[in-house]
Parts: structure tokens; sequence; C-alpha cells
């Protein structure tokens, strides 16, 4: 069943913006899935399409550059394979679906740069940190950060 929520979680922030989460009451997190679900199901089949293939572009992409340690807590000095974390498969999927393939290629091909930033925010960062473990209303901070990581690789 959590494959179907992290999939859900991806489709509620693509129809409804992590600016606008604040909208739905801090633990009322069913709710906004609840509506994702409700929002998706009134898509015309050419915008349904557009967002399967920007999430199979997001999967391929943090495959690419995170492989097996894709949607994961990482720290420098911890190299346990940790789970897959609900929050970062949202941030980092979302984020990477509204890339441009050109865009992707250079995450790609600076893949060592975005890990090693990843990991400074991971291990620096106690609000990112918590902002993905326990904080549910901290939505905004982990997609800003994820952000800037992506625009700190790419500019």
């Amino acid at each position: 069943m959590d494959d179907r929520e992290f999939i859900l979680g991806f489709l509620a922030f693509r129809l409804t913006s992590y600016q606008d989460y604040q909208d739905y009451q801090e633990g009322n997190r069913d709710s906004f899935l609840s509506e994702a679900l409700f929002k998706s199901n009134k898509l015309k089949d050419e915008e349904l399409s557009t967002i399967e293939i920007d999430f199979n572009k997001a999967m391929i992409a943090a495959w690419d550059i995170f492989d097996n340690q894709a949607f994961r807590k990482i720290h420098k000095t911890n190299k346990r394979k940790q789970p897959l974390n609900k929050s970062l498969f949202e941030t980092w999927s979302v984020s990477l679906s509204y890339l441009s393939d050109v865009q992707i290629e250079a995450l790609k091909n600076n893949k060592q740069k975005l890990i090693h930033f990843f990991i400074n925010y991971m291990d620096t960062d106690k609000e990112f940190m918590a902002s993905i473990s326990q904080a549910a209303n901290k939505v905004k901070y982990r997609f800003s950060t994820i952000e800037k990581i992506i625009q700190e690789v790419l500019s």
C-alpha cells in the first residue's frame, strides 16, 4: 500500500503546488491526498499522459543520479542504506519532473556535485532534516531546499 501512497503524493504535489499546501490543516494529509484523487479524476487523458511521462522521467533521472540511494536519507558518516523516505520521494520526484531534458542531463553530468550538496544539507541543516523526518508542516521548506540544491548545480 505504501507504493500507492508514494505515487499519490507525487500526483498531489503535481496537481497542487507545495506553496498551497498550508491551505490544508496540519496533520490533514488525508484530505490533501483525497482532493488530489478528486482532481485527477477530472483530468483529460492528455493531461494524465503528460503527468505519467513526467513521472517516468523523474524516476529515471533519480536512478541515474542517485542509483540505489534515490529517495533515501544520505549522510557523510553513516554509509548504511536507509529506507525509502516518502517526503524525499515526493520532493525529488516532483522537482525533477518539472525539469527539461537539458536540465536533467546537466544534473546527471554533475551528479557528484548534486549528491555532495544534498549530503551537506542532510548533515548540517536541522530544519531540512526535520522537514523530511517528522515535520509534515514543513512542506515548503523541504521543497524549497531541494529546489535550491538543484539550482546550485544548474547555475
